[in-house]
């Protein structure tokens, strides 16, 4: 396969690939779990649904390229992930003052 080389290229691809693998993600039958809750226990539970996804690494791949900021995206809460992102763009200090999230 191979790799995209513009930014178009590579969004172009993981549209299509997430059109394919979420109809049957199993985020899309999840009856009772918000995957852009707010709350810990929502938050672990829509991450619960995820430890077993085969699309994991994907819905993560999408989400990193998309640059969102909320929800649980391949087990991961985007939120908590993009203030990380943030500290590592401005040496940390974004990451100090959310460590109590």
């Amino acid at each position: 396969m191979n790799t995209p080389r513009t930014r178009e290229q590579q969004r172009v691809t993981l549209e299509a690939q997430f059109r394919e693998w979420s109809e049957t993600a199993p985020c899309k039958d999840a009856e009772g779990v918000d995957f852009f809750a707010f709350e810990r226990d929502e938050i672990n539970k829509a991450i619960a649904v995820c430890t077993a996804c085969p699309y994991r690494e994907k819905c993560l791949e999408y989400a990193d390229f998309n640059k969102i900021e909320h929800g649980v995206w391949g087990g991961v809460n985007m939120t908590r992930h993009s203030k990380r992102a943030q500290a590592r763009r401005v040496g940390g200090s974004a990451l100090r003052n959310t460590s109590s999230n």
